[in-house]
């Protein structure tokens, strides 16, 4: 892990190819404060069993597992909840949205090739002016791994994990390079029989990723398809569920499933720098192409629905940048992006329960609708690197997000053939066809300075948006027929500092948050903008080199985050309660012994806190410990034996944990003692 706020210059000819759209320079990355980088060489993403094994690693991120592959995020936030709430978070693979900014998924970094990293790049908070809508409370993007050109080779990985329960998974790499062209292909395979009763899980995943040189001219493109075929267990519902290890393995929801498949495609040119006066200069033009389409059976809503989803996207993303003299770095930059989207839901057999529940949700269609979207961005930053003084950073970016809806089925909150439904009408409400709008500012500023050879420390300030989604405009419930909602707003300030030292290494992280115009349902189910809260919290890194042989690594997030709301929930006023499932404190700690090159184990501890599980605050989730151990053997210069235990003590605990009205308290149970063997073979 390395902090986004280096000491040291770096000329515009010297490209850093990881975080940002643009391929900006390492100076220009100071604009994203607080940044981590997870490393290929740190950790074997493509034996990890799930991202959130990688991402949890990191102070301020938490990421909980739901059955399979799903997951809930957290970046600097709760973890976030409802049809809109992805949209807090910007998922990207090499640079390239996973979603369209209208239709993010809470779950979608299932559609990433995370095995196929060379680094994975997180940026806590606003994720600055080169990203748009969906930056909003962080950025996670995946920078697949490739060769180069320049050398004739052939060579490859393969590495093959087998696991409790059934588990398998399979990975392959091969690169080829030549003088001028270079390709890297890799290919993951996973099944999995799941820990509870009927809840297998197949993936299959194929990335490209390549590169040629021509006159002057860097010719980048990538491939990336995954497919998954999921049978999902559902929550288990009751006080305390997950501590019963004869219901930890239940499955209440059999039948519920989910099917996913995404294909993305692009091809990035560059230049080499152009030299003017004193003045370099250097481009880069993106073209992309996406597809994604879902089919998934809502086991957590009455009647069981089964919703198909998906959309089509073609977008285009440019970039200059350069420098002006020896202290000033500048870029401009502009996207566009046509997305044609659509949902519909529908209910095979009669819903079961009360006689309301039986009357309003009928069977049938629920919703059929298109949404056609067109999303532009346009930005400008500037970085100014003093001699004596600190640098400087500042951008300013301006967003317009258009939706045209189509609905597809009679309007209003009736049957599907018009009928009317008892109780005062259907659960579900259609609006009639329409079109909305959204532009938006961002601006960022920041300082950076160096105190020493080893210290170093940075401010900023940002103001970020995210708009909302086709699905809150959309998809109304009860007497709703127009959504009057409006973007997002987050202010965030933090100030930070990292030291890096031969022995002992750093970083101390400090942020302010307000949140505004917070999109979610009421008490009349109603989708609604006026939520507000406040945030704040502190994030530690650290790295200590104990002995030779010994180090101790550490992530650490405290935090309180509190509505900031006069809002009446069951006879309760929330303003000041803490949002739900938002732990005070979360973290993890590694110890590391390699008594041998050939030997490396390590003992994590994964700490879990306290968290309220409803907005009134009159339920919580206790918090969890749990121990994971693993050792590493290489047992010849291509070839590793890896053996893996995860929750060494067999603790009882939950992944997730919740609380509603109409069921009480439910979870997702975490996983008992489990345990991986492979094997890897570089040739």
């Amino acid at each position: 892990r390395q902090s986004d706020c280096e000491a040291s210059a770096v000329t515009l000819p010297s490209m850093n190819v990881t975080t940002l759209r643009s391929n900006a320079t390492r100076a220009a990355t100071r604009a994203t404060a607080s940044h981590s980088v997870l490393d290929r060489t740190q950790d074997s993403n493509e034996a990890a069993p799930h991202i959130a094994t990688l991402l949890n690693t990191l102070p301020g991120v938490s990421l909980q597992r739901g059955s399979g592959q799903e997951y809930l995020p957290s970046i600097r936030s709760a973890v976030l909840t409802g049809p809109g709430a992805c949209a807090g978070f910007l998922m990207a693979e090499d640079g390239i949205p996973l979603r369209s900014s209208g239709f993010c998924n809470l779950n979608e970094l299932f559609d990433a090739h995370f095995e196929a990293a060379s680094q994975i790049d997180v940026i806590r908070g606003p994720a600055g002016v080169a990203y748009g809508s969906n930056a909003l409370q962080g950025l996670i993007n995946i920078v697949t791994a490739h060769p180069s050109p320049g050398v004739d080779s052939l060579g490859g990985t393969s590495r093959l994990t087998t696991g409790s329960d059934q588990y398998l998974k399979g990975y392959g790499r091969l690169d080829l390079s030549s003088e001028r062209h270079a390709l890297g292909i890799h290919m993951t395979a996973l099944s999995d029989g799941g820990f509870r009763e009927q809840s297998p899980v197949a993936q299959h995943k194929l990335s490209l990723r390549g590169e040629s040189v021509g006159d002057q001219r860097l010719f980048s493109y990538g491939m990336t398809f995954t497919e998954l075929n999921q049978e999902t267990a559902g929550f288990l519902v009751g006080t305390d569920a997950y501590l019963d290890i004869d219901r930890v393995r239940n499955n209440d929801t059999p039948e519920a499933f989910r099917d996913a498949k995404a294909l993305r495609a692009w091809i990035r040119i560059r230049n080499d720098p152009v030299s003017l006066d004193e003045t370099a200069i250097q481009w880069s033009q993106t073209l992309y192409l996406r597809h994604n389409r879902m089919d998934f059976l809502q086991h957590f809503l009455p009647g069981d629905p089964l919703e198909t989803n998906g959309h089509d996207s073609l977008g285009f993303q440019s970039r200059i940048q350069g420098t002006a003299g020896t202290s000033v770095n500048w870029q401009l930059g502009g996207e566009l992006e046509w997305t044609a989207g659509r949902l519909a839901q529908r209910q095979d057999l009669p819903t079961q329960g009360s006689a309301f529940l039986r009357e309003t949700i009928p069977t049938g269609r629920h919703y059929d609708y298109r949404v056609d979207a067109l999303n532009s961005g346009l930005f400008a930053r500037l970085l100014h690197e003093s001699v004596q003084g600190p640098d400087w950073s500042a951008g300013i970016r301006l967003d317009h997000v258009r939706y045209d809806y189509d609905n597809r089925m009679l309007s209003g909150r009736t049957r599907e053939d018009g009928t009317a439904c008892g109780f005062g009408g259907c659960r579900f409400s259609r609006p009639a066809d329409r079109d909305d709008s959204f532009t938006a500012l961002t601006m960022d500023a920041g300082l950076f300075g160096q105190i020493d050879d080893q210290h170093r420390w940075h401010a900023r300030l940002s103001r970020a948006f995210r708009a909302p989604q086709a699905t809150e405009l959309y998809r109304l419930q009860r007497d709703q027929q127009v959504a009057d909602l409006d973007s997002e707003q987050l202010i965030n300030l933090e100030a930070g500092m990292t030291a890096t030292g031969s022995s002992l290494s750093w970083s101390l992280v400090a942020y302010l948050q307000r949140k505004r115009q917070s999109i979610f349902r009421d008490s009349d189910f109603f989708n609604v903008a006026n939520g507000k809260t406040r945030h704040r919290g502190i994030e530690m890194d650290v790295s200590v080199q104990l002995t030779p042989s010994l180090t101790l690594e550490g992530a650490w997030t405290i935090a309180r985050h509190q509505y900031d709301q006069n809002r009446i929930l069951r006879g309760i006023n929330i303003n000041g309660n803490r949002v739900d499932t938002a732990p005070s404190q979360f973290g993890q700690l590694t110890l590391s012994w390699q008594p041998h090159d050939d030997w490396t184990s390590q003992l994590r501890l994964q700490s879990m806190g306290a968290y309220k599980t409803d907005p009134e605050n009159l339920n919580d989730y206790p918090g969890h410990n749990i121990l994971d151990m693993s050792v590493n053997w290489r047992a010849t210069p291509r070839m590793m034996i890896r053996a893996d235990i995860s929750n060494v003590l067999d603790d009882r605990y939950a992944d997730r944990a919740d609380f509603t009205t109409f069921t009480g308290d439910r979870y997702f149970p975490g996983r008992p003692r489990q345990w991986f063997v492979g094997l890897d073979y570089n040739w």
